[in-house]
């Protein structure tokens, strides 16, 4: 089974070999906020990353550190 590869765990020949191949790069993004008790403040990052985990293997693409506002 295929598994997402995160772009901070790469070293440079590896990123070298994905520029070649024009690979897509995810960038998750969402909002540091209160979702209530019940939930995490970074609720929407974390679904964000779960959507680029599964774009990234669809897609055979990498994934972007997660941008957090």
């Amino acid at each position: 089974m295929k598994k997402a590869i995160y772009l901070k765990e790469l070293n440079t020949v590896q990123v070298e070999s994905l520029l070649q191949r024009e690979a897509p790069l995810f960038i998750p993004m969402g909002t540091l906020e209160p979702h209530g008790r019940h939930l995490p403040v970074g609720t929407d990052t974390l679904c964000a990353e779960k959507v680029a985990e599964h774009l990234c293997i669809a897609f055979d693409g990498v994934i972007a550190p997660s941008f957090e506002y």
